[in-house]
């Protein structure tokens, strides 16, 4: 049987510059990671956004950017709170719903993403959203799939790539010099056409109404001397051991500094068990493949796993899947049988994980 080929992303570059085991646990063992609330948070942003680039609603999009809340229009608001209903975010019992505001958080933010450049600058061409994209590059060889949330033309050399943020922090420190998804888009848009002449990426966080956007843009030189990286990936996702996975962990690293974002052992997360809670009564972040649990897999009539899941029921919902299968994930090596994110760099063998 032919070994299929995996294809690099953006999110796959972080992931695996992050931390070798996450990278093990969400694209070789398939462990499921779950959510949190701004995840699905802006997934309920984007589609309004996506929705409103279209020339049908510019009546919609108007009165929404005068009005400045989404409320003016019964449709939009609908659509919210449609998402937000089945994420569980609203009018649920669920403890992500109670967390914030979420329909005040999207109605805020999709305003945000409104009246910033949302059909672009002056004389720029009407916005192209959700961008699919395929590079199969020969010579350094490498593949790399991907979406670009908007673009618009200036002219027929000039393009400006705007991808939507809903994280509570921007960009800061190593992320404003080297920025991968930034690379990957911009390197995309030069494959896709050639002969462009300037292509820029707008990072648009819609937690920041004061300031937005992030802007960025490499040379050429730049962009070739990443291809080189992006073949290295590429080479190792398409050969990635169990020992790869054990190689760099997040646990193993430096705490970062103030200005290096989140990298290192923060990616882990504080808690010291599933559950913790702070001290004002919230639940501790922490990463999904830090501690143990049990989960699902979906198998399908060859016996093929074609998805994972916390439960049985969400697995149903694939009409691939034929029967399920109760597995157990036995926690990050770093942190099982008692072991902390203290800096200890002793490695475990690969019997102790609970496979």
């Amino acid at each position: 049987m032919e070994k299929k080929i995996r294809n690099l992303s953006a999110s796959r570059v972080k992931n695996i510059e992050g931390c070798s085991w996450r990278y093990y646990c969400d694209y070789e063992l398939r462990v499921p990671s779950g959510t949190n609330s701004g995840a699905l948070r802006g997934t309920t942003c984007h589609a309004v956004l996506e929705c409103l680039i279209n020339k049908r609603h510019s009546s919609t999009l108007n009165l929404l950017k005068k009005a400045k809340t989404i409320t003016a229009s019964p449709s939009i608001e609908r659509m919210v709170k449609t998402y937000l209903r089945k994420f569980e975010l609203l009018d649920s019992d669920n403890p992500m719903a109670q967390e914030e505001d979420h329909f005040i958080l999207c109605d805020q933010m999709i305003i945000v993403g409104l009246t910033n450049k949302f059909l672009g600058d002056k004389g720029s061409s009407h916005p192209v959203s959700e961008l699919k994209f395929k590079i199969d590059n020969a010579d350094p060889r490498y593949t790399m799939l991907g979406f670009i949330d908007k673009t618009t033309f200036t002219g027929k050399k000039n393009i400006k790539i705007t991808d939507y943020k809903t994280s509570k922090r921007r960009f800061e420190g190593k992320e404003l010099s080297y920025n991968p998804q930034a690379m990957s888009y911009i390197l995309a848009a030069h494959k896709e056409w050639p002969n462009l002449k300037n292509v820029s990426i707008d990072f648009m966080f819609l937690r920041f109404p004061d300031n937005p956007i992030q802007e960025f843009s490499y040379t050429k030189a730049e962009l070739e001397g990443f291809e080189h990286y992006l073949a290295t990936l590429w080479e190792k996702i398409n050969n990635f051991t169990e020992q790869d996975g054990l190689a760099d962990l997040a646990a193993y690293q430096d705490w970062p500094k103030k200005d290096e974002g989140f990298t290192g052992k923060l990616m882990c997360g504080r808690a010291e068990y599933p559950g913790q809670l702070k001290k004002d009564g919230s639940v501790m972040w922490h990463c999904s493949a830090k501690f143990a649990f049990d989960y699902y897999q979906g198998i399908d009539e060859e016996g093929g796993i074609v998805s994972t899941g916390k439960t049985r029921k969400e697995l149903r919902k694939n009409p691939k899947v034929k029967t399920t299968k109760k597995v157990h994930y036995g926690g990050c090596p770093a942190f099982s049988r008692g072991s902390s994110c203290s800096g200890d760099k002793k490695k475990k063998k690969s019997d102790d994980f609970g496979f």
